[in-house]
């Protein structure tokens, strides 16, 4: 799950990255800047995670999984979204889309 963690901010960066192109296209500075200061945030704590999955430091993820609540702390989940089968394999992609080193 933490795998699939770290694909899912990866795309939501992507989809602020767009929307602050768009509204850059437009002239909308202040509002693409807003927005973007407000997920700057992203970036970090994908990397953070992953680490802590590529690294087996399972210890210090209760940690981040606290920062990353503050941020959506707001939201009400009514049901469970996804099912079981959507997190197969979500800790071996992660591995297999790291780069040799």
């Amino acid at each position: 799950m933490a795998a699939e963690l770290v694909f899912l901010l990866r795309d939501i960066q992507a989809t602020v990255e767009e929307s602050v192109n768009a509204w850059e296209k437009r002239g909308y500075w202040m509002k693409s800047e807003r927005f973007m200061r407000d997920w700057e945030w992203i970036p970090e704590l994908a990397v953070n995670i992953e680490d802590v999955v590529r690294n087996e430091a399972w210890d210090l993820l209760p940690e981040l999984m606290g920062e990353l609540a503050l941020h959506f702390d707001d939201i009400k989940i009514k049901t469970f979204t996804r099912k079981p089968d959507q997190w197969q394999g979500a800790y071996e992609s992660c591995w297999l889309s790291r780069p040799a080193s």
